[in-house]
């Protein structure tokens, strides 16, 4: 399975820099074909094009704003200097899971 966070960035990237044609020839070279899934907050129409070029056979859950509901979600920016790990080990000590 491969997951792309931030689909819209990456996928408007292979318009132009081919990052994910990349990404393809590698997958290509697999016995099996992982499953993917994409997650972002905008999905722009240049941004499906070139989705649908890359993935022949897909399912789209669109959720509109109206039914979105975030009660719950807290937001952290951190820069991080040192280990990005021990950054995440940190924060997930910090909050009540």
């Amino acid at each position: 399975m491969i997951i792309y966070d931030e689909a819209d960035e990456i996928f408007l990237q292979n318009v132009k820099h081919k990052s994910i044609n990349i990404l393809n020839n590698h997958m290509t070279k697999l016995k099996m074909q992982p499953q993917n899934i994409l997650f972002s907050a905008t999905f722009p129409d240049e941004v499906l094009t070139s989705i649908k070029t890359f993935f022949l056979k897909y399912q789209a859950y669109m959720i509109d704003e109206k039914d979105l509901n975030l009660k719950g979600v807290k937001l952290y920016r951190i820069l991080v200097k040192d280990c990005k790990m021990d950054v995440i080990k940190y924060i997930y000590s910090e909050i009540d899971m």
